[in-house]
């Protein structure tokens, strides 16, 4: 009895069509078991699909002196954090930032290589620039404005005068910058309740971002210690960075300093926080000291908050 259906069975298995069969039912079976294992796996949380959750409570407690800043994201156009960002408030040598935007722009037009009188000697427009930048010179941008702001008749006419504080403020308008206005290209204050300019941590980020992307040469030469220049005539002129703390920011794309007794300590920064990442750091309202805290707190939260997304 057993022998004859041990036959029968060999004869099934031998059969090329039953193999087939057996093959196809094997397969379904194993198929179906994977999958439902997949499934019940991701179900119950064998499988972590989900990323770590962002931190935005990074920056909630820092102790922060400003009364205003904005950590501003170039690549998203967003603010990552704000403290007071559209808080009006006296920005001090900042100014020079719209000062060197507005100056070129006008040079641009008329003569981009206009040379420009200063301490005794001539000296190339942008190379001026540069020094005023990262010196906070108030002479020096003040001699800029006004070399650039006079536009000689080629005629032999009366020479014409641009209103560069005028421009500053149009150029303003221009990006938006709806809490920022220039009473004079310092940024000194008027008087001792009055600034030379005004505006948001906000409008500063944005300020910064548009000067540092419009002129990268300019403003790139603010990230070292210390600058020098050579006139015309071959003197030397060099001073320090008022931003004492460049050397401790490796990846520092450009920044600028302002100090008055209406405005504190203020400063803006731009670093990049990864692979052509840049964000642009704002602080208002600060203390000369406190601001280069400002800045290395908010930017070490601001580096973590990206690692976090």
């Amino acid at each position: 009895m057993f022998l004859q259906f041990f036959k029968k069975i060999k004869n099934i298995i031998i059969n090329p069509e039953s193999i087939m069969v057996l093959f196809c039912i094997f397969g379904f079976i194993t198929t179906s078991i994977a999958v439902s294992f997949l499934y019940f796996n991701i179900s119950f949380g064998s499988v972590n699909t989900e990323k770590s959750p962002i931190r935005t409570d990074l920056f909630e407690k820092l102790p922060i002196r400003a009364v205003s800043v904005a950590v501003y994201d170039t690549t998203t156009d967003k603010f990552i954090y704000t403290k007071n960002g559209n808080a009006q408030l006296p920005l001090a040598s900042i100014t020079k930032v719209m000062t060197s935007v507005s100056a070129l722009r006008i040079a641009e037009k008329i003569d981009a290589e206009r040379a420009v009188k200063f301490s005794g000697n001539w000296w190339n427009l942008v190379d001026l620039m540069k020094y005023a930048l990262v010196s906070s010179s108030n002479n020096g941008v003040t001699s800029i404005a006004e070399a650039v702001s006079r536009v000689d008749d080629e005629n032999g006419g009366p020479v014409k005068n641009i209103d560069f504080v005028g421009e500053m403020n149009n150029i303003a308008r221009e990006l938006n910058l709806h809490t920022t206005y220039f009473l004079n290209e310092t940024g000194l204050d008027v008087n001792k309740t009055l600034g030379g300019a005004y505006g948001s941590s906000k409008d500063i980020a944005k300020m910064f971002a548009y000067a540092i992307d419009k002129y990268p040469n300019v403003f790139t030469a603010t990230k070292y210690p210390e600058i020098k220049i050579i006139s015309m005539e071959g003197a030397n002129m060099g001073s320090r960075n008022t931003n004492i703390d460049v050397e401790k920011m490796t990846t520092l794309i450009a920044s600028k300093t302002g100090t008055t007794d209406l405005a504190g300590g203020n400063l803006v920064i731009a670093f990049d926080a990864g692979i052509s990442h840049p964000i642009i750091i704002s602080i208002l309202g600060s203390t000369p000291e406190d601001r280069f805290k400002d800045a290395e707190t908010l930017s070490l939260a601001t580096i973590e908050y990206l690692s976090s997304k």
